[in-house]
């Protein structure tokens, strides 16, 4: 069974402001709304690059509704998607879900949050003698930007089940995503807060895990292995690699997110030491609207 652990609620806030902090570095817009934070991306209406969070709304029915219609209205101006991330604990109001699922919001997979204290992690496990890790940090040259690319590009396409391309048209689709995750890669490198930990077998790029520090915390995110290296248990590799880096950069938690659902993946955090923390929450999306 998986470990679940309880953070003050102030904490949870300041995990919650540091992540939406790290997906706005590169050209998003975060919003402070005081009781709540948005984050909007003006070039992509992917709902996960567009939602809020955080959310401290007033309890009584009436004002309630008044900052659901704000909150709704300020994704229509931008041309988004109504979405909400409620808090793994501390919701205000406590029954936040149920109002919204009962304003017209559908559940579209519910979420964990897992941490781990970082300040006493070491790092001892020897990869295979094929195998070498480096740390892609800001300021790195193009063709290690174009490495990273390639991985995330592979590992998360909506082929990434299969181990390699099928037909041309997958490997000049790939090529594509290759080139733009590149361009958005070269402005979060532009930060000295992000950095990539790059696994190679045979000197080929092969598994990469993204973190963001800042404020003594770490966001790991974006962990992932082309599918003709997986089941090399690279994906541990590199996560561990990413804390070893958080904690010579002076953080003391790390925190990821993880779908419900990823039992592969919640196992494998676990492994490595991180902790359920709080409840698993829906991932909110107005019903009705494109």
């Amino acid at each position: 069974m998986t470990a679940a652990i309880e953070l003050a609620p102030e904490l949870v806030r300041a995990l919650e402001r540091h992540e939406t902090e790290a997906h706005a570095i590169g050209g998003r817009e975060l919003v402070d709304q005081g009781d709540a934070l948005a984050l909007i991306d003006p070039a992509d209406p992917d709902p996960f690059w567009n939602r809020i969070v955080s959310l401290r709304w007033p309890s009584h029915p009436a004002a309630f509704d008044r900052r659901l219609e704000q909150a709704i209205t300020f994704f229509a101006t931008r041309n988004r998607r109504p979405h909400v991330w409620p808090t793994v604990s501390g919701d205000e109001p406590p029954d936040l879900v149920d109002r919204l699922v009962a304003s017209g919001f559908a559940d579209t997979g519910r979420g964990i949050l897992m941490a781990r204290e970082i300040s006493a992690f070491h790092d001892r496990v020897q990869p295979a003698r094929d195998t070498a890790v480096e740390m892609v940090r800001s300021g790195a040259a193009q063709p290690l930007i174009s490495d990273v690319a390639r991985v995330l590009a592979e590992a998360f396409s909506p082929r990434g089940e299969t181990e390699e391309a099928e037909d041309p048209r997958d490997a000049t689709a790939i090529e594509a995503t290759t080139l733009a995750v590149a361009a958005d890669l070269a402005r979060l490198l532009g930060d000295p807060r992000v950095a990539f930990a790059l696994a190679r077998v045979g000197g080929v790029p092969a598994a990469v895990a993204k973190v963001t520090g800042g404020s003594g915390l770490a966001y790991l995110s974006s962990i992932g292995t082309r599918p003709v290296y997986r089941g090399r248990g690279l994906a541990a590799l590199v996560t561990r690699r990413a804390l070893v880096e958080s904690r010579r950069s002076g953080g003391s938690l790390a925190y990821l997110g993880v779908f419900e659902g990823n039992v592969r993946a919640v196992r494998l955090y676990a492994r490595l030491g991180f902790a359920i923390v709080g409840r698993p929450v829906p991932d909110l999306l107005l019903v009705g609207q494109a």
